[in-house]
């Protein structure tokens, strides 16, 4: 398991929206307001790309009761809505799952960590 420290000094990149949001243009919206882009780059650059959990390396997964019975739970919902951390034992890194009202964004469920140079605490 990598340390917060080593997470830091390896300058992951941040999220890129482009790479998992197809904007798929219609006749009231030809293309993408320019201000709509910029929210998704603002929001999006405080995670790191989708994938396996970038302190522990387990797959994240949303928890359920079978997911907990066999073990296979490595994400967890948390006290403030969408947020959430990876459950590996000793990990913890922070994460969200569910996202609003970002750009033309209402609601996405995607699971993301957050970006090591946004996460404050230390081992």
């Amino acid at each position: 398991m990598k340390t917060n420290q080593q997470l830091k000094e390896a300058h992951l990149p941040t999220c890129n929206w482009h790479e998992f949001l197809k904007f798929t243009p219609d006749a009231n919206m030809p293309f993408l307001p320019q201000k709509d882009a910029d929210a998704l780059d603002e929001y999006f650059r405080h995670f790191v790309p989708p994938g396996n959990c970038i302190k522990c390396g387990a797959q994240q997964g949303r928890e359920g009761i079978a997911d907990r019975l066999m073990g296979r739970a490595k994400f967890r919902f948390g006290e403030k809505h969408g947020e959430g951390k990876c459950i590996t034992g000793g990990c913890d890194w922070p994460a969200r799952a569910i996202h609003y009202n970002v750009g033309p964004i209402q609601k996405l469920e995607l699971i993301l960590q957050y970006h090591p140079d946004v996460v404050t605490w230390d081992d």
